[in-house]
C-alpha cells in the first residue's frame, strides 16, 4: 500500500493506521530520490521555490515536474514496486544484484548514449584523470558499494525502516563540502541539518514498536489511503 501523492501530507497530520507515518516518512524520501533520478536534482530546488511563491501541488507536479499527480503517481509506484522487490531476491546479496543490473544497463546506456550523444570516442580522447576519477569514484563507490549496501539492507531490515535514513545524504553532503572543499558551514545549513537528523530520530524512535507491521503494509498491493 502507498499513499497517492495528492493524500501523502495526510500520513503525516493525521494516521489512520499503526505505521502510516512510517511509511508516509518512507515514501516522501523515496519521491524525492525517484524525482532526481527521472528529472534531475535541479527539479527539487524548483519544486520548493514552486511553493515558496505560492503554487499548489497539484501545478508544481504538472509544470515544474512535468508530470501530473496522477500520472506520477502510476509511474512512482512502478518504481517502489521495483524496490520491495528486491526483499524477496533472498538468494542473491547485494553485490550480485548490483553486478546483474550492471550487465543489463551497460549495453543499454551505451547505446542511448551511442544514439543522443554521438560517438564516445572524442570524449575518452580528451578525458583527463579528473574526469577518470570522477568516473571511478561514480562506478566503484557511489554505485558498486553504495547500492550493494542498499540492496543487502533493503532485503534484510523493513523498507520503512531503512528508507528514513536516506534523509541523512544531505547531511553527509554538507560534511563532504566542508571536510574536501573547504565549505563554510552556516547557520541555516547547521539548523537544516539538526532538522532532518531530528526527523529520521523522530521517525525511528516512534516506528520502533511497529516495524514488522509497517514493512507489511509497504508489501501489500498499491491502493488509496483511506
Amino acid at each position: 500500500r502507498l499513499f497517492h501523492v495528492k493524500d501523502l501530507d495526510w500520513g503525516f497530520i493525521r494516521p489512520k493506521r499503526r505505521g502510516d507515518r512510517a511509511l508516509a516518512y518512507a515514501q516522501s524520501e523515496w519521491i524525492s530520490e525517484f524525482i532526481i533520478t527521472t528529472r534531475g536534482y535541479e527539479t527539487i530546488p524548483r519544486m520548493l521555490k514552486g511553493f515558496r511563491d505560492g503554487m499548489s501541488q497539484a501545478d508544481v507536479f504538472k509544470k515544474i515536474v512535468g508530470t501530473p499527480e496522477s500520472e506520477f503517481d502510476r509511474k512512482f509506484r512502478v518504481w517502489a514496486v521495483g524496490q520491495v522487490m528486491v526483499r524477496r531476491l533472498v538468494r542473491l546479496d547485494g553485490k550480485t544484484l548490483i553486478a546483474w543490473v550492471a550487465v543489463f544497463a551497460t549495453p543499454q546506456l551505451f547505446a542511448a548514449s551511442y544514439v543522443i550523444e554521438g560517438p564516445p570516442g572524442p570524449y575518452i580522447e580528451s578525458a583527463n584523470w579528473i574526469v577518470w576519477s570522477t568516473v571511478a569514484y561514480l562506478g566503484l563507490f557511489m554505485t558498486a558499494l553504495g547500492y550493494s549496501l542498499w540492496y543487502t539492507l533493503i532485503r534484510r531490515h523493513p523498507v520503512g525502516q531503512v528508507a528514513p535514513f536516506l534523509l541523512l545524504l544531505p547531511v553527509f553532503s554538507v560534511i563532504g563540502g566542508i571536510t574536501l572543499l573547504g565549505e563554510q558551514l552556516t547557520l541555516h545549513v547547521a539548523l537544516g541539518g539538526a532538522v532532518v537528523i531530528a526527523g529520521v530520530a523522530f521517525i525511528l524512535f516512534e516506528r520502533a514498536p511497529a516495524a514488522e507491521p509497517a514493512a507489511k503494509l509497504a508489501a501489500e498491493p498499491a491502493d488509496e489511503a483511506e
